[in-house]
């Protein structure tokens, strides 16, 4: 009974891509913002099976689990995870594919698996192990985590979106009074930002995304106080958070670019950037930002290992220079301290210990 309505519903699902593409993209989106929610917005209080794989995975540090600030390894593992989301999302199309991912999940409830268990279903199943050839990064063990979590996620918001009533809101709806304090606290924000104010300025915006968590232009506000403080680690997390809200907006991406390479990531940088004007080619004006900030990158990166090369250089002739000069240092100078060493009662010389 299960397998024919899975075939069902991979078979609506598969329908609406061809018929409905802009409603599609919509669901994608909130799949997306949903299964990353956890790693970049609001910590899980409850720790559900996808945070306990999270967690046995070392996604997430139950000790420290801050969600803050950004450092690399967890961009890495989010940057895997969207990877794997990357990999679904161009089998969408495939019927197949989706009635096996709903197979699969039917019995990880049946059983509540924990994530070894799901990795070996994955493996076992050819349709989902070949999602393996795809997603590059990470190592064999955190690529599978990876790939676990995010199609088993998917699955189950895939078939959430069946009885759309049923789909839980990440972020509650804002009332009006809501929304217009988190305004104020954006355009007090913004004051105290001129001013050069920039702790006062992230006190405000702060207060302004609790009061809408998501709003992207808030994060990438709150990125360039940070980056004005040289706080790179906080600024990557409000840029990453901002183009994870939406993707297509190019300050986002900027701010996001900017902490990477400040943070001394300048390949990273500069291949964000690339992606960036991919996402981004709607916006000429927002492209021709990311051009020049790619070209600045480019220059530093080239001045940085100029320098390095030089200092490397520098540094070479200096040692050759004392080697030579011990080289040609006169022998009875090796032995001038050993003539002056005072004589012991019996005529020898006393050893220095």
């Amino acid at each position: 009974m299960n397998q024919k309505k899975n075939m069902e519903t991979a078979e609506i699902w598969c329908s609406d891509i061809e018929t409905i593409h802009e409603r599609y993209n919509q669901r994608w989106h909130i799949i997306k913002m949903h299964i990353l929610w956890p790693y970049l917005f609001v910590q899980k209080k409850d720790h559900d099976r996808y945070l306990q794989w999270a967690i046995a995975a070392k996604f997430i540090d139950p000790e420290n689990y801050d969600i803050f600030e950004l450092n690399m390894i967890k961009l890495k593992n989010i940057e895997l995870l969207e990877e794997v989301l990357h990999a679904l999302k161009k089998r969408n199309h495939s019927i197949t594919f989706l009635e096996r991912l709903l197979d699969l999940l039917d019995k990880v409830d049946a059983i509540n698996c924990d994530l070894d268990e799901a990795v070996a279903m994955i493996e076992k199943t050819e349709e989902i192990n070949a999602l393996q050839m795809e997603v590059k990064s990470g190592t064999g063990r955190s690529r599978m985590a990876a790939i676990a979590i995010g199609c088993f996620q998917y699955a189950y918001f895939l078939k959430l979106f069946m009885c759309p009533e049923n789909l839980p809101h990440i972020v509650p709806n804002i009332d009006a009074k809501s929304f217009l304090e988190s305004e104020d606290c954006r355009e007090r924000g913004n004051k105290e930002f001129k001013k050069e104010n920039y702790e006062a300025a992230v006190n405000l915006y702060s207060r302004a995304i609790d009061l809408s968590p998501d709003n992207e232009i808030l994060y990438g506000n709150r990125a360039l106080c940070f980056f004005r403080i040289e706080n790179y680690k906080k600024a990557l997390g409000d840029g990453k958070r901002a183009i994870i809200l939406c993707p297509a907006w190019t300050k986002g991406h900027y701010r996001f670019c900017d902490a990477l390479f400040s943070m001394g990531e300048h390949k990273h940088a500069i291949e964000a950037n690339a992606k960036a004007q991919e996402l981004c080619r709607s916006d000429p004006n927002g492209i021709r930002d990311l051009i020049q900030q790619k070209s600045k990158f480019v220059r530093l990166q080239d001045e940085n290992a100029e320098k390095l090369k030089t200092d490397t250089i520098k540094k070479e002739l200096s040692t050759k220079k004392e080697q030579s000069q011990l080289a040609t240092q006169p022998v009875n100078e090796c032995h001038k301290n050993e003539s002056t060493r005072p004589l012991s009662p019996r005529g020898t010389r006393k050893e220095m210990f």
